[in-house]
């Protein structure tokens, strides 16, 4: 059970569960489902704004110019294998 879960459920009275007719485990594993979906989107929001930052910088102009256009600095040297 996540952690936001678990605080949910100590926070919730017992008398919740009375009123509402069935337990409170339900709700909250009801409540679950979306917040592991959410908590997943938000780690995929955090990778993208990394990308992000990392196709800004120059690092990732060389190492686009080296993978794909085959580019390289004049003074460095490039081994290549025989076929």
């Amino acid at each position: 059970m996540s952690e936001t879960l678990e605080t949910m459920l100590e926070a919730m009275p017992d008398s919740y569960q009375k009123t509402v007719g069935f337990p409170t485990y339900d709700l909250l594993a009801a409540a679950a489902i979306p917040m592991e979906e959410l908590e997943a989107q938000q780690s995929r929001q955090e990778d993208l704004i990394e990308y992000e930052v990392y196709t800004q910088s120059q690092q990732y102009v060389e190492d686009t110019a080296k993978s794909k256009l085959g580019m390289a600095y004049s003074d460095e040297i490039i081994f290549r294998e025989k076929d």
